[in-house]
């Protein structure tokens, strides 16, 4: 039997209560904003130039579009058949409003599948190998108390503080959204549908950095990264994170642009000395 003292937790385990308030951990609560009821779409909102302004917002929200960029066609331009689907099954539209919907859904995809997100201007539709919701687990041999964590990162621009400091000992549990191999190399993705505005500029570096740190999304991605590293050295003995690793992608849907990465993509590779230091603190001392 399992020791009383055994944990299974999850990133929303660890950070503060606030952080926990808005979307944390990848389609189980998406897009903070409303949530409440079944949303609708949005007719009063302004014009904008972005495809996604009058999209609603909420955890409703933020999972179907989850479910849609699991679903979708990568090299396509029209996925609009698995996005009406998709819609109607999972959102309250009447049919005038789902016909704006699904266009500006397809808009969305299209202007993120055609973001140069990785090196050498490299874009989604370049990925030649993919893994949606990847699911792992991240053993924890030891309980880690005492600040541990939050040492390893503290001086990180990228962090907030943590008020739950504390993970028991057993596994880490989660899911990534996208793995994905282009231009020879792995890279982690994970779709944000925050919505931080209504225009392209509300999703330049500034804020997007500062909703990252708001959300602890650095301390997410370090957690998915020392997952995957772990899983690809135990099943690919050529495996080198110096050579093999990308980087990490997290795009911010509503506010990605195509043809650019200026705004609504955030791109990172982290220090392998910090990975392995955090990898070791779940590993216990050898």
């Amino acid at each position: 039997p399992m020791s009383p003292d055994w944990a299974l937790t999850s990133f929303s385990g660890i950070i503060s209560q606030e952080q926990r308030g808005e979307e944390v951990l990848t389609n189980e609560e998406e897009d903070p904003g409303n949530s409440g009821d079944q949303p609708v779409y949005n007719e009063t909102a302004a014009e904008s130039s972005v495809p996604m302004a009058l999209f609603p917002v909420g955890t409703d929200a933020g999972t179907v579009l989850h479910s849609i960029f699991e679903k979708a066609d990568f090299p396509s331009a029209d996925n609009t058949g698995i996005i009406s689907e998709i819609l109607k099954k999972k959102m309250n539209f009447s049919t005038g409003e789902l016909e704006k919907a699904v266009q500006a859904v397809n808009e969305c995809l299209n202007n993120a599948f055609s973001a140069p997100v990785f090196e050498e201007n490299g874009t989604l539709r370049d990925i030649t190998e993919k893994t949606a919701e990847m699911e792992f687990f991240l053993s924890i041999k030891d309980d880690v108390f005492e600040g541990k964590l939050s040492k390893i990162i503290e001086d990180n621009y990228k962090t907030a503080k943590l008020e739950y400091d504390s993970v028991k000992k057993g596994f880490l549990h989660g899911y990534i959204d996208l793995v994905a191999k282009a231009g020879g190399k792995y890279y982690i993705i994970d779709w944000k549908s925050n919505n931080l505005g209504d225009t392209f500029t509300d999703y330049g570096k500034e804020n997007i950095e500062a909703e990252m740190k708001k959300h602890n999304y650095y301390l997410q991605y370090m957690l998915y990264l020392a997952a995957f590293d772990r899983y690809m050295q135990s099943v690919d003995k050529n495996y080198s994170y110096k050579e093999n690793f990308g980087g990490i992608r997290y795009v911010f849907l509503r506010g990605v642009k195509a043809g650019s990465c200026e705004t609504g993509i955030f791109s990172d590779r982290p220090d392998e000395s910090e990975l392995r230091k955090i990898q070791k603190l779940f590993e216990g001392e050898k």
